[in-house]
């Protein structure tokens, strides 16, 4: 869910032309039929309830507005300080492997254990 709202997120106007027609740093407008979508889930409780853990946790603010008794698309803030002070440490990326797929994007050999240029040869025999 975070990571649809974030990928959303604006990434601020470029100049003075851009501020009105731009959304800020951070912001996203997003409906949650959309949202749903993107997140692949049938249940509007599911994702209106992540939104409030999401919320609570202080990773995201959300503004619903009503304008002539209908209401507006939703108004998200992704708060990047959360993000950056929430992120796994190298030493979290190290444990789950993440680490030698960074070495392996970057066109570095990652070192893993068992990994041979050897092709894999099957052992099973057919029967007919």
């Amino acid at each position: 869910m975070l990571l649809v709202l974030a990928d959303a997120a604006s990434p601020g106007p470029k100049g003075k032309e851009d501020k009105k027609k731009v959304l800020p740093l951070g912001y996203c407008k997003r409906r949650l039929a959309t949202i749903m979508s993107l997140v692949n889930s049938r249940r509007q409780q599911t994702v209106s309830s992540s939104i409030s853990e999401l919320k609570d946790a202080g990773a995201i603010k959300q503004w619903l507005k009503k304008k002539d008794g209908t209401w507006q698309v939703p108004l998200y803030f992704v708060d990047l300080d959360w993000l950056k002070a929430n992120a796994y440490t190298d030493d979290e990326l190290e444990q789950f492997g993440y680490a030698d797929k960074r070495k392996a994007a970057n066109g570095e050999d990652p070192e893993i254990p068992g990994n041979t240029d050897e092709p894999h040869v099957s052992h099973t025999s057919a029967t007919g």
